[in-house]
């Protein structure tokens, strides 16, 4: 059974994966080459995003090219 949260992504009933874990990961192509390699396990806490404030005025209008 695979799981995913914000906090923790496990594999195959595997434990969730924690911030300074490493995982191992394989690819395999479609001449069933294999390419292997290892990702550190960071915490994300991106998303979380609050904006305040009123509306910003921008003036859109394209900005003239100087002459030479």
């Amino acid at each position: 059974m695979c799981c995913s949260s914000s906090r923790a992504i496990c594999a195959r009933g595997r434990a969730p994966l924690a911030a300074g874990d490493e995982a191992t990961f394989t690819l395999t192509f479609s001449d069933d080459s294999t390419y292997e390699f290892t990702a550190p396990i960071k915490d994300y806490s991106g998303a979380n995003e609050t904006y305040e404030g009123g509306d910003m005025d921008m003036d859109m209008s394209p900005t003239p090219t100087p002459s030479n």
